[in-house]
């Protein structure tokens, strides 16, 4: 028997079955492309929200502290001997710089023309060969004929004396400092003075040498225009004290540990403040209680260590 095919039944088949799969490879390349445009969109929308579209910062709540202080450029005070010589010579020194001497103890020998001087320390304290001429002008005797103007005038010069260097009769040659004695004079503007009560401690900073810190009490305070002086009594004496005249201090009157928190977080609402948590899908009001006010934060009591906080509170919130 004879088959004969039908050709053109044959070419309507394959022509359907290509229809087919360019409208199936078509119809997937729209859901990739759809796909793809809801993918960017969805990313858009998210660095809209993160960076234009989002008004609250938030923090997280954290331990610090808060400080009352004032830096500052303070003079040293000290209770100085000094020891002038009697006449020209060369100098031979028999005492370290620094070392700790009682009352009698030899401390240079002046070989002057034909006869030999031999000055001693007629009190306890440290030896120092630096001088810078304020020891007999600032001195704990005349802190109370201070004012901010003399303060503001006061100018010194430092002068090292070497060994076998030759002097001539009147210079100054040595000091012993009363190790026990030290105090450190600041002036103050009218608005901080509030932050030193007399009698009360504070602590010390030395700006520039770091590690080197006190403790000191506020001995006195004398009125001045524009500034007042405040005079502190530093507890410790360090060893770089018998050669420092000015510095760089800060000084801190108090200081409060705790829950810290930008001042910007606060908010007042219903005769209350607190500040708003961010926490779940709602922010909430939590009132708290402000121990200390700084610059740009806060100390407080009512919220916990870690909890998100918005440092752009606005509105009523529950």
């Amino acid at each position: 028997m004879l088959i004969v095919k039908d050709y053109k039944q044959d070419k309507d088949f394959l022509r359907r079955e290509n229809n087919k799969s360019t409208v199936n490879k078509s119809g997937l390349r729209i859901t990739k492309k759809v796909f793809r445009l809801f993918f960017i969109i969805l990313i858009l929308v998210f660095l809209v929200n993160l960076f234009i579209y989002n008004p609250e910062e938030v923090v997280m709540t954290e331990y610090g502290q808060v400080r009352e202080e004032y830096q500052t450029t303070a003079l040293f005070v000290r209770d100085e001997t000094v020891k002038y010589a009697p006449t020209s010579g060369k100098l031979n020194l028999k005492v370290e710089a620094g070392q700790r001497v009682r009352p009698g103890t030899l401390i240079v020998q002046l070989e002057g023309r034909g006869e030999d001087y031999r000055l001693y320390s007629y009190q306890s304290g440290l030896v120092s060969y630096q001088l810078d001429g304020l020891e007999s002008t600032l001195t704990l005797s005349n802190l109370e004929s201070l004012t901010y103007q003399k303060f503001q005038e006061l100018s010194y010069k430092f002068k090292q004396v070497e060994e076998e260097e030759v002097v001539n009769s009147g210079r100054p040659i040595f000091k012993v400092v009363n190790n026990f004695e030290l105090y450190l004079v600041a002036a103050i503007p009218k608005a901080k003075v509030d932050l030193f009560n007399l009698g009360a401690g504070i602590k010390l900073e030395l700006l520039n040498f770091e590690g080197h810190n006190s403790l000191a009490r506020v001995e006195r305070i004398i009125s001045s225009e524009p500034k007042s002086l405040v005079v502190f009594k530093v507890r410790s004496f360090l060893p770089l004290f018998t050669k420092l005249r000015k510095a760089e201090v800060n000084l801190i009157s108090s200081t409060y540990n705790g829950i810290v928190v930008p001042t910007s977080a606060l908010i007042k609402q219903d005769d209350r403040l607190g500040v708003v948590l961010l926490e779940g899908n709602t922010p909430e009001f939590k009132e708290v209680r402000v121990l200390k006010v700084g610059e740009n934060k806060a100390v407080v009591q009512g919220i916990e260590f870690g909890l998100k906080v918005s440092t752009n509170p606005s509105g009523k919130v529950e």
